[in-house]
Formats: C-alpha cells, structure tokens, sequence
C-alpha cells in the first residue's frame, strides 16, 4: 500500500498535464520514515538507497528493513515502480536527496521521470522477430570479429548431409574423406533420452550412410536441420549420428572425442538445445511475452534506445547456465569450443562467441557494460580463443569451478569430456598435463578446495588432483603472489590410449617440503577412524590449539578420510600485506605405503594457516611456529633431509 504522499506524486507521474519537475515525494526523514514504517513501496525503495547517507549526516533511523524489502538496484532503476489503482509503471528515475542547510533536515525529490515501454515480443521463438536477431548476430560476427574467424578448411571423419528432392528433404550420414564437402557444418549440443533411438551403430552404419529417414528424426534434429536450411548450410554434426556408439572396442568414440576440440571450433556455429527435457521438445517454444519483461529507455547520457531485461537477480547468463543442458558436463567443453555458440531456451535465444555475450531482447552493444555496472561475473569470464599466458591459469581455475557443478552419465568421462579445452590450453601455455594440472602451475594447481566431494570406487585420477573428485572445486591460488614452500622433483601422468588429455592409468608427483605429523599412533585421535563429522572438529582444534585460531582443514571426502593418521604439508605462502596476515596453504596427507625413496602419500584435505600481527606490529612466521610445535616429530619409515624436510611422492 502507497503512502498518500507517494500515491499523490505517482498519480500526478501518471496525468497527461504532468509538469517537467521536479516531484516531491518526501518534505523530510521523519516523513519517509512513516511510510516505511507502513510498507509503502516506493518509501522502502528510497530508504534502502538513502541508508548510509542519512547516517552520515546524523539523522535518526529508527527502523530496520525487513529482508523481504531489501534491495540491491542503483539510483537509475527499472522496473514496476506505482501500484497506485493497479497501474505498473515501468520507469526510470531520478532521485535527489536534498539536505537543507539551516535545518540539517532532508528532502526528497524526484528530479527525472520517464516511462520505459514494454518490447513487443513474439509469442514463437522460431518467429521472424527471433531470426532476424540470430542473423543479426552470425553477420556482426562474421564480419566484425577477428577471434571468432575460422582458423582452416577442417572437416570431421563424419557428417550428416541435407538434401532436397523436390519438397521432401532427404538425410544421410557421409565420410568426408570420401565426399566433396562445400561450405560449412554446423554442430548440434543435446540431451541424450532414454527413449533416444537414432544412434550410429555398427549395424545402422551402412543404412545410415544411404539415408535416414526423416520420420525416425527427433524434433530437435529437425529443428536444427531448419535453422541449417535457412543459414544456407547443408551439413550436421550431430554426435549420435557422427560416432559409432555401439563398437565394443571403443575405437571410434576415442578417436572422435580427442578431436572435439577441432569439430567445434571449426563449425560455422552451435546449435544448444538447452530447455529440452523430453524427445518431442525440440529448439524452438511458445512463449509467454507478458513474463520475459523487457523494457526499452534510453541509456543516460546516450542518444539511443536500449533493451533491457529485468530479472530479480540481474543476471541474464546465470539463469542460461541452470538450463537443464548446461547441467551436462559434456556440454561445457562443447560450449567453450564453439565459434559461436546460440543457445534456444524456453523464453528466448542467446548468443554466445568470443567477443560478444548478447540476449534476444537486450542490446549486444550494451550487454558488457551493463553487467559491469551491475558488478556481475561472466563466468567463464574468458574465452578459450582470446587466452594468453597472463589470463591463462584464471581462464582454467574459472572453467574448473563452472565444469565441477556438472553433472555426467559416466563418471570415468571426467577428463575425457574436457579434453578438447586441454588440448588448445596445452598450445597456448605449452605445459605438460597432469590429470587436470599443469606441470608449469605446480604447486599451486595443487590448492583446489572441494566442498562435500566423493571420490569413485574405480580409478580414475590421483588423489591430488580435482578430477578424483565429484564435487564443487575451488582454487583461489592462480596469479597470486604466493610463495612456493615446495620443490616439485618429478611429475608425470600416463593416458590409458591415445587421447593424452583423457582417462589417467597412474600419475604421481615428487617433492621435497616441509612435512609434520599431525596425529598418529597413541595421539588424540590415534584409536578411531577419521570418518566422522567430530574427526573435523578434534582436527580443527588441534590446528587452532597449535598453531592459531584462524587456521581451519577441510576434509576432500564428505564422510571424512578413512585412516589413523594424518600429515600436513605446507604447500605455498602468502606474505603479510597491509592489514592481512601471514597465510600458509596445505594438503592434508595420510600414508599409503613405503618406497625406497620414501613414503608415498595421498591427498585426504586441504588445510590453511593463519597468523595475527603481533603486539609490535610485526607478523609472526606461521611456518616458524610450525617448525617449533611440530619438528621434533620424527615420521616412522621416512628418513628426515639435511635441511629437515622430507622427500615425499603423492599418488
């Protein structure tokens, strides 16, 4: 309910005789006060914004937001500013908050007032209003964008053919090694269903190379066959229709999947299915145009028209990244690798490619500032095509985080289904890989956090590495100042076949550092297994009771590790920076054998140390205090270096 101060104002916003201002809305802070107390809408928008300045300048507040009005907008803001007699306004406004000098009271005015009008939206997502915005992108693109240009004339081992005879359209599935391709192909990004019949087998091989019919073609194949006809381009790379699924050996599909890399960044563009749950949804939707709420206005300062479209966290992207086929590992990589990627929601199309991120219904010249201005993170904030060795680790840990919150049908297809990324990233860093490492970012690639993991049964990465791991993975530690506390002997990781990027058969890292039993034996926790939730609360309060309250584990697996030791190893250090402590990282380490060169261990956790200045001022030296508490501890079966640290080998 308005106030009858903020009711008065909007309705005369509302006249046709309105005047060009300012509207005053409130005569001072006591007046606000009242209608926030009284939920007026408009009077909790202005406090929100005014909060701190009316506390700067002395003035009492008395009341506290309930957190179902708060807000994060700007001054400028849009949205459905008046409910007065069931009349939404979208608008921009201008707000000035006028401090008077004699009386130190407050005033508030509004100083602008337009109306945003509402875009005429089609209800068809396949309608000309949304083609005409795909065009308008793959033209801007083609013609304007140097990173986005294909790089050669590569084909992959199979395509689908489109052909005419007459009205009906005809489907094959070609070698292009053994037909004469003209133009491009476009690649297609779907869900497989269980009720998906059309799949490239040993036995369909033959058939399909003949024709396939259009009747066994789910809608999104045709869907997608539609957006190819109207682009001019007669091939599809569609991955049940281009790999044989079925071949016992798995010869094809490994062939095929180390060269994902190439079939999409090679394509014309990529085609992403991203709302289809069911085999009868295809790419294209009716739509509710009353619900999308986009709005036009003029940008300040700027003599032109925007489109903007108003979520209530305004993040566009966000929303497409919850899509259900960007829940699907595979499609990560698919997305990154794509020239350009267009992606065909319920709502509307997006369009994705290295120099642009656009919406249907927003302005693409726009849309980066915008998202600046809204303190939004583009995640992955960098392209696979724009990296460099400055970006390159920040591109890789980002990608990780995003990849890590996937979900896989077949757990063991971890590295394999982000083996194309690896393979570009490894041209432009020329580092070795290691499981989902880089040899050249070691130790710190060693840092990754997980939080609430579970490790397989069945091998498939070493311990230290995030892909031994199902869970949302961290690490904060790429292009920082940190200190390396650890010298890395030897690193190696061998490829079951011949993708170097894809499944782990052993890997293992070599190091010297500094290396302290934490508890074992007779210690506090020596006489059970460090399986529960008060395994981390007793290790947590050693580590405090140690060295200091700030520092914290943080166990790899969610129902802790299962041994009855443990070790810490100090990995990198963070120097004391103004008014921020000294902060050593670590894994967290349980033996798993004896070598001759030493104990092997595994990774159970990730540990952090931290120290406050002294009295003095001066920073205390974590590790110092480290060697001081725990040096003495000789570990059993691992002979002690001249300069007291260990060698230790990780699996």
């Amino acid at each position: 309910m308005d106030c009858s101060r903020c009711r008065a104002t909007i309705l005369l916003l509302c006249s046709e005789n309105r005047s060009d201002g300012p509207y005053p809305l409130h005569r001072n802070a006591a007046e606000l006060m009242s209608g926030v107390k009284s939920g007026c809408w408009w009077c909790i928008r202005v406090f929100h914004h005014m909060r701190r300045k009316l506390t700067r300048r002395k003035i009492p507040i008395t009341y506290t937001l309930p957190n179902r009005h708060r807000f994060s907008s700007g001054i400028y803001s849009l949205g459905n500013f008046s409910r007065a007699d069931n009349l939404y306004i979208p608008s921009k406004i201008k707000i000035a908050y006028v401090v008077e000098a004699t009386s130190g009271s407050i005033r508030f005015d509004i100083t602008h007032y337009e109306p945003v009008h509402s875009l005429k939206i089609s209800e068809r997502t396949d309608s000309l209003q949304s083609w005409n915005y795909i065009t308008k992108r793959l033209d801007n693109c083609e013609n304007n964008h140097r990173h986005c240009r294909r790089a050669s004339e590569w084909y992959p081992s199979r395509l689908v053919e489109i052909s005419s005879r007459q009205t009906e359209l005809y489907f094959r599935v070609i070698s292009t090694s053994e037909s004469k391709i003209v133009g491009g192909y476009i690649t297609l990004s779907h869900r497989w269903f269980p009720d998906d019949e059309l799949k490239l087998t040993e036995d369909t091989l033959d058939h399909y190379q003949k024709e396939i019919s259009s009747d066994l073609m789910p809608k999104k194949f045709l869907d997608a066959v539609m957006v190819a006809q109207k682009l001019g381009i007669r091939y599809l790379w569609i991955d049940s229709l281009c790999i044989i699924q079925d071949q016992q050996s798995g010869r094809d599909w490994h062939q095929e999947s180390s060269m994902m890399g190439l079939i999409y960044q090679n394509g014309y563009c990529n085609l992403a299915a991203a709302s289809a749950t069911h085999r009868s949804e295809g790419l294209f939707y009716k739509r509710h145009p009353s619900q999308i709420n986009c709005y036009q206005f003029d940008w300040p300062g700027k003599q032109r028209v925007y489109n903007v479209r108003q979520y209530d966290d305004n993040n566009w992207f966000r929303i497409l990244d919850r899509e259900p086929l960007y829940l699907r590992g595979w499609v990560c990589q698919e997305r990154q690798l794509a020239t350009r990627n267009i992606s065909f929601t319920g709502d509307m199309i997006y369009f994705e490619c290295a120099e642009e991120k656009s919406y249907e219904f927003g302005d693409p010249d726009t849309t980066e500032r915008l998202l600046s201005n809204l303190g939004q993170d583009r995640r992955p904030p960098l392209t696979i095509k724009t990296l460099s060795h400055d970006n390159a680790s920040q591109y890789w840990w980002k990608l990780i985080e995003h990849y890590s919150h996937s979900n896989l049908t077949f757990p063991d297809d971890k590295l394999t289904a982000l083996s194309g990324i690896a393979s570009i990233y490894h041209e432009t860093i020329q580092s070795e890989y290691l499981a989902g490492l880089w040899k050249t970012n070691l130790p710190h690639d060693l840092l990754w956090v997980v939080d609430l993991g579970a490790r397989p049964k069945d091998y498939r990465a070493p311990s230290w590495s995030w892909a031994s791991i199902d869970g949302p993975i961290v690490n904060k530690h790429w292009g920082g100042t940190s200190e390396s506390l650890v010298d890395i002997i030897d690193a190696y990781a061998t490829s079951i076949g011949s993708n170097k990027f894809g499944p782990i058969r052993d890997a293992r890292i070599q190091l010297t550092g500094w290396l302290f039993p934490l508890f074992s034996g007779d210690d506090a926790l020596g006489n059970e297994e460090l399986h529960s939730r008060g395994a981390l609360k007793q290790t947590n309060a050693i580590l405090q009771q140690d060295i200091s309250e700030r520092s914290a584990a943080q166990f790899d697996l969610y129902e802790g590790p299962r041994a009855k030791q443990c070790y810490v190893l100090p990995i990198a250090r963070s120097p004391a920076i103004l008014f921020k402590s000294e902060e050593i990282h670590g894994l967290l380490l349980e033996a798993v054998k004896s070598s001759s060169s030493g104990r092997v261990y595994q990774r159970i956790g990730h540990v952090v140390f931290s120290l406050e200045r002294g009295d003095d001022g001066r920073e205390g030296s974590v590790l110092e205090k480290m060697i001081r508490k725990w040096g003495a501890r000789d570990i059993p079966s691992h002979k002690r270096m001249s300069d007291g640290r260990y060698r230790v080998t990780l699996v």
